[in-house]
Order: structure tokens, then C-alpha cells, then sequence
């Protein structure tokens, strides 16, 4: 057991301690936005943890892993939406999440809350639904909620109609992330067609 930890690696293992699981890319993705360090850098702190006996990494997926060893890769694709809507001056601060939410994150200079939700096929109606009444929660509460519905795939996008306006996240054919605004809520039904968030492709 190390004795000492650095403020990256203390910052990792809070993520993971809440994540769980997270891949190699994001971790650099992640260390590079909160302290500029480089990959080889990232590199180190990552071997140190791991000797330490605080994480396993997990060759076949690149992930890394609590000694648990629970691999999600619902959260790993959840954790990409989030890293996607980082900034370099406002990355995310991930939080304990409830259900419905998988994951919860908030960007404090642009003071909002993100919340992933995950949408298995034939619980759309119940799942937009739940939504719905948790933007009108945080409305009351004023907090500025982002929801995220993360699909199965691109063919419930269909079935997804929401009160509040929302973002649609899904894997293609290649297993590429893709975020789009959703279109199908009744707030903004008369919009054009789905158009990509800026910079939110995985």
C-alpha cells in the first residue's frame, strides 16, 4: 500500500472509487484536462496505482478496474458523453449517482449538471417519463440539469419523445459514440433534424 499519494493520483482514484471502471484513453483524457499532464506522464501515475494494489488493470478491454474488478461498459460509454462536453477551463466533477441516473457530473464555471440516463429497448415510454419529472425537480430545485438518454442504439431514437429537451447519446455501426440534441421533444418538435453537438463524438 503506498503511504503517499500525488493530488492526480488522488483525483483518479475519487473518480474511480465512484465510476468504478474507466479505459486507459480516459484516464489521459481526464488527467490532461485537470493538471496538463502528458500521456507518458499519465503513463506513470497509472503503473504506480496499479503496483500499489489500488486498481487492476484489465488488458483485454484497456480499462481500469477497483480490485472488485466490475467492468461496465454502460459507465464506460457514460463517461465518454461526460468528457465530450468538457472544457479545458471546465472539465467534469463526477458525483455519487441514484437511479435512473447511471452517471451524474457537474461543470462548475458553466454551472450545470449533467445526469446519463441509459434507455434499454422497450423502456422508452417509462424512461422519458422518469426524465421529464427529474428536469421539472431540478427546475424547482434551480439546478440547471442536462439530460443525457443513453441508447442502446440509433433505432430508438423513434421511440424517444420528451417534454424537455434532452441529448441522445448511442454507439454506430463501428462502436462510435455519438451525442445529438433531441429533436423528438415536444419543445423543440418544430426544430430541423438531429444535429451533432459540437465536439461530442467519441
Amino acid at each position: 500500500m503506498r503511504l503517499y499519494y500525488s493530488k492526480p493520483q488522488l483525483t483518479l482514484l475519487r473518480v474511480m472509487r465512484i465510476t468504478r471502471c474507466l479505459c486507459l484513453r480516459q484516464i489521459r483524457t481526464l488527467l490532461r484536462l485537470a493538471y496538463s499532464i502528458t500521456d507518458p506522464a499519465a503513463s506513470s501515475i497509472i503503473r504506480q496505482l496499479i503496483h500499489s494494489g489500488d486498481v487492476y488493470l484489465d488488458r483485454s478491454t484497456d480499462c481500469l478496474l477497483l480490485p472488485d474488478r466490475q467492468h461496465d461498459p454502460l459507465i464506460i460509454a457514460a463517461v465518454d458523453i461526460a468528457l465530450a462536453l468538457a472544457t479545458t477551463d471546465d472539465i467534469p466533477h463526477f458525483l455519487p449517482a441514484e437511479p435512473p441516473y447511471l452517471l451524474l457530473a457537474c461543470y462548475v464555471r458553466r454551472a450545470i449538471q449533467l445526469g446519463v440516463i441509459a434507455i434499454p429497448k422497450t423502456e422508452e415510454t417509462l424512461k422519458c417519463i422518469e426524465m421529464d419529472q427529474l428536469v421539472q425537480q431540478a427546475r424547482k430545485q434551480e439546478r440547471n440539469l442536462l439530460p443525457v438518454l443513453l441508447l442502446t442504439d440509433e433505432s430508438q431514437i423513434p421511440q424517444i419523445c420528451t417534454q424537455f429537451p434532452c441529448f441522445l447519446a448511442f454507439p454506430d455501426q463501428s462502436g462510435r459514440l455519438t451525442i445529438l440534441k433531441n429533436k423528438t421533444s415536444e419543445a423543440i418538435q418544430n426544430e430541423p433534424e438531429h444535429e451533432k453537438l459540437d465536439g461530442a463524438s467519441t
